[in-house]
């Protein structure tokens, strides 16, 4: 019997210390189950923060992307009046392009007139001359009694007059 209590003794203490082996295995496992789950909590904390992180940068990028259509429309809007400024300014280009071939036409009408004016005055400058000097000769003719001018013609007339008394 004695054999047998040694026996039992002796499988009694090889099953505590496998159960030993098997709580020392199971609080191993459990310390590497911790670890991990703190490893993994740490992981899903840090995870977590980059997902704020870029949802704070979608964000920002919105918001850039919102005052960039706005700067854009401004653009469009500055761009759209700097058109209308253009086109007017052309207009305005072409009307007095227009006003001044219808002056330079004026003008050469002018001058035209100025220069038919001009050969007319020299004209009667010449005809003026002329009658002066007509005149100038009748009165030489009336003074010593032989010829009266005639108002036909600038010469004087052959008709002889009575001297004067």
């Amino acid at each position: 019997m004695q054999s047998k209590i040694e026996e039992a003794r002796i499988a009694s203490e090889n099953e505590q210390r496998a159960l030993q082996e098997t709580v020392h295995r199971l609080n191993a496992d459990i310390a590497a189950i911790t670890t991990h789950a703190e490893s993994t909590a740490s992981a899903d904390s840090s995870l977590e923060g980059t997902v704020a992180g870029l949802r704070t940068s979608l964000q920002d990028a919105t918001s850039d992307i919102s005052a960039l259509r706005a700067e854009l429309a401004t653009m469009t809007t500055d761009r759209d009046a700097a058109a209308a400024e253009r086109d007017d300014a052309r207009a305005s280009v072409q009307t007095t392009l227009e006003s001044t071939h219808v002056l330079e036409a004026r003008f050469r009408e002018c001058s035209e007139v100025n220069q038919e004016l001009e050969a007319e005055l020299l004209q009667y400058k010449t005809d003026f001359a002329a009658s002066r000097n007509a005149m100038s000769a009748a009165t030489a003719a009336v003074s010593d009694g032989s010829h009266w001018p005639c108002s036909c013609h600038a010469l004087p007339c052959t008709v002889r007059l009575a001297p004067a008394k």
